[in-house]
Order: C-alpha cells, then sequence, then structure tokens
C-alpha cells in the first residue's frame, strides 16, 4: 500500500494501513516487569498494560480490517456455494432414483463423473473467493468522514495514554524512594526532592530532554485544548504534523516512535535505581 496521507479539515490521516499495526513490545515487557526492583513490580505490571492498551487502540484501523478478512474467508469456507448443494442433492436422487437398476460397474462411472464434476465446481468456486478485497474494503472505509474522525482519535488517544503511562511511572519511582504523594511532577519541589532522594538531579533526563517534553506539551494540548498547538510546543519544532490552524495530529509513526522513546527512558531509569536499597 501507498504511504500516502489525507488531510480532512483539520487533521492528517494516514492512508496505508500497514502502519496501523502495533507497536508493544511484548519481549521487552516480558524482561522489563522480571528485573525491577520488588516495590516498582506493581508499577511496571501497570505501566506495561498501558502501554499494551495504547498499542491496541491505536492497532484498531488494522485489526478491523484483518479481522474482515478472516471472517469472509471463514464464512467462504463454512458456506457450500449455490452448485456445490445443487450436486450434493443431485447425488442422492441419482443413488435413490438408479438404486437397483445400475450395476455396481455402472453405477461406479456414474458417482465417478458427479465427483469430477463437484470437484471442479469447487475449484472454480474457491477460485472466485480466493481472498477477500482487504485492500479496495479499507480505501472505500478511509474515505468516510466518520471512520477518520475514529482514526484521528484513536491516534491521539494512544499518544495521551502513553505519556500519562510514563508519567505514572516515574510518580511511582519517586514515591517509592519516600517522595510525598502530594508532590507532583509538574510542581519544580517534585524534582528538587528526587535530587534530595536519589541524589542526583533526574529532571533533564526523565521531564525536560526534549522528545519527553514534546510529548507532554503535545498531550496537553490535546487534552486540554482540542489539539490547538501552544507556542511552547511550536518553540520546541515537532515532527507531529500541526495544520495552518494549529491543530496537532497525531500519525501512527508518532506512537511507534514516542513507545521507543519512553521504553527507553524507563529501561534507564530502573537501571539506575536498582542498585537502591530502599527498592528491594
Amino acid at each position: 500500500m501507498t504511504n500516502a496521507k489525507k488531510v480532512i479539515v483539520n487533521r492528517m490521516i494516514e492512508m496505508n494501513l500497514e502502519q496501523y499495526t502495533g507497536f508493544f513490545d511484548h519481549d521487552w515487557a516480558k524482561d522489563f516487569v522480571a528485573r525491577v526492583p520488588s516495590r516498582l513490580t506493581d508499577a511496571a505490571g501497570s505501566l506495561c498494560l498501558a502501554w499494551k492498551e495504547a498499542s491496541n487502540t491505536h492497532r484498531l484501523p488494522w485489526l478491523m480490517v484483518h479481522q474482515m478478512t478472516a471472517f469472509a474467508k471463514g464464512f467462504m469456507k463454512g458456506h457450500k456455494s449455490h452448485m456445490a448443494r445443487l450436486i450434493d442433492e443431485f447425488r442422492g436422487w441419482v443413488l435413490r432414483e438408479l438404486d437397483g437398476s445400475l450395476k455396481r460397474a455402472e453405477r461406479k462411472t456414474v458417482l465417478e463423473g458427479i465427483r469430477k464434476i463437484d470437484q471442479r465446481l469447487r475449484i472454480a468456486d474457491q477460485e472466485q473467493n480466493a481472498s477477500f478485497p482487504a485492500r479496495e474494503y479499507w480505501d472505500d472505509i478511509v474515505q468516510k468522514s466518520e471512520f477518520q474522525l475514529s482514526i484521528s482519535g484513536s491516534q491521539n488517544l494512544a499518544y495521551c495514554a502513553l505519556v500519562f503511562a510514563y508519567e505514572w511511572f516515574v510518580v511511582s519511582c519517586f514515591r517509592v524512594l519516600g517522595g510525598p504523594e502530594k508532590y507532583k511532577p509538574n510542581e519544580d519541589r517534585f524534582w528538587t526532592e528526587f535530587t534530595t532522594l536519589f541524589g542526583r538531579d533526574m529532571k533533564p533526563d526523565y521531564w525536560d530532554d526534549q522528545p519527553v517534553k514534546i510529548a507532554r506539551i503535545a498531550r496537553n494540548c490535546i487534552t486540554h485544548l482540542g489539539g490547538k498547538t501552544k507556542p511552547e510546543l511550536i518553540a520546541e519544532t515537532p515532527a507531529l504534523w500541526i495544520s495552518p490552524e494549529g491543530i496537532v495530529s497525531v500519525q501512527p509513526s508518532d506512537n511507534r516512535d514516542l513507545f521507543t522513546v519512553l521504553k527507553g527512558k524507563v529501561s534507564q531509569l530502573v537501571g539506575e535505581l536498582t542498585p537502591c536499597s530502599s527498592l528491594t
């Protein structure tokens, strides 16, 4: 399929169905949960569950088309064609009407002829219905305005879910080190206390690093402003698509790229925190 995109009002829609395949890394998740300090096990499990849900939300367009394809193939295999049913009925009629009037060799010849006709009809039917026109189906529904809104909505939701889950994991790490529950990561005191608890400034790597910062600001634009971009997001020159009217549209590749970035961040964070005796 082509990698074409289409602008829908203020939203950009990715037209390539294969871009909507899932991005969750199951092997990484299994290893990640297994190696986190014991006091972070629940937080790591919640993080992976949230990211798996985000990936499934992201892949809904792909899943819908492929489920339809599987259903169509199963339906075709499970239902005889009209001609196949006629052949079955004809075979039964022949056996009933000519029973006793045909010699064994003649009976065998007649049945073999019917079998060959049946076989040819089934082969022709299978060739005609060999595959569901998934590409044509996708090309049709992706032009529908309601479906386009579902796509843009699901991609935005997946993006925000990735950021929310990452933020909550960082907070969980802060709290198991002894940080006060009332402190929030958008407050300077959170990071000041984190520095005191861990012994180095964590904010540059885990909050203000540009990919994370862009994702946080974009998440806020989507959740609080309906996608309308803030000047601070524009200042970061994000790779996100922004319409002339200033509306951000998350693309499937954005979700995949963000997952890769955040996956690396939490792996790095756990690697730093693991030696802490207070987490075991």
